[in-house]
């Protein structure tokens, strides 16, 4: 059993990893609500986040992300699937540290671009290389996942199922929602 219960999980990884899925799975298991941070951006803003980005730029969403992130910090009790750039803030960095067990969701680039790469929603990916851009927000971001995770998952190797024992395991955490 783990020393500390986490307050909340959050999960951490670049798109395609299976956040989201993986968050509504283990919402399923412990009953805890989900707080995924790209959809509750797109339904404040009205929204989705490919316009954002068209529209406002990153630099906007980043800030909403930042603000959702503090909006969150005391609360308990929820199931929180990230955005991929989510780490790219320090601050955000340090506001996932404190808000509870930080999960790096990790697969082979072939395997997230095979789960990708017909998704236009993607704005990031929306370039002339879609598969070098990929590899060059891998190789940018690893640091700063690295940095958070107090544990590493590879989804592209383990079932839904799997992974969710992993982490429920880790966390030593029945949801008490507050």
């Amino acid at each position: 059993m783990p020393a500390r219960i986490a307050r909340n999980i959050l999960l951490v990884g670049l798109m395609g990893t299976g956040k989201s899925s993986l968050a509504r799975y283990l919402s399923r298991k412990t009953g805890c609500p989900v707080l995924d941070t790209d959809a509750e951006i797109e339904r404040a803003a009205g929204e989705p986040i490919s316009g954002l980005f068209a529209k406002r730029g990153e630099e906007y969403f980043r800030d909403a992300e930042t603000k959702l992130l503090r909006d969150y910090f005391d609360r308990a009790g929820f199931i929180v699937s990230t955005g991929g750039g989510m780490v790219i803030r320090q601050e955000n960095r340090e506001m996932l540290g404190e808000m509870g067990l930080v999960v790096w969701l990790q697969a082979s680039e072939e395997v997230i671009f095979g789960r990708v790469s017909r998704n236009s929603k993607r704005p990031l990916l929306q370039t002339e290389d879609p598969r070098g851009t990929l590899h060059a927000l891998s190789v940018s971001r690893e640091p700063w996942y690295r940095e958070v995770a107090q544990l590493e998952i590879d989804t592209g190797r383990l079932s839904r199922h799997e992974a969710a024992r992993g982490v429920l395991e880790t966390a030593g955490w029945i949801c008490k929602p507050r």
